[in-house]
């Protein structure tokens, strides 16, 4: 038996949590929460790319060691509610989401111009 997953175009969605669930004759939610997942990976993207300033701030409160694992744990966290996110297999959601983590990334880009690890070379 094969497994299928299908990618929807619908208003019909799950948010995460089984309660957090929205119709078909609701539209206007599903652009609520699309706009809530946009800015959320927002969040997510600028967080995951500027480590080193969360770990250099954390440091100056606590050990290295202990800054670190609160770091990696809240990274984690926040990769699995992204990838929840994603799985709602809402074809809006997951665009809202892709929209996030440009307009994140851009925005990480323009405040790091040096990095040398997230960097694009020019064409």
């Amino acid at each position: 038996m094969m497994m299928e997953m299908y990618v929807y175009w619908t208003a019909k969605c799950e948010f995460i949590f089984e309660s957090w669930r929205i119709y078909d004759d609701q539209p206007f939610l599903l652009f609520c929460g699309c706009f809530l997942s946009c800015l959320y990976s927002i969040i997510h993207i600028m967080y995951m790319l500027q480590g080193d300033k969360v770990q250099i701030f954390m440091k100056q409160f606590m050990s290295r060691r202990i800054g670190f694992s609160i770091y990696q744990f809240f990274l984690t966290l926040s990769s699995m509610i992204t990838m929840m996110l994603l799985m709602t297999m809402n074809a809006w959601v997951n665009i809202a989401v892709g929209v996030g983590y440009t307009i994140g990334y851009g925005i990480t880009q323009v405040t790091k111009p040096n990095s040398k690890y997230t960097q694009v070379d020019s064409i």
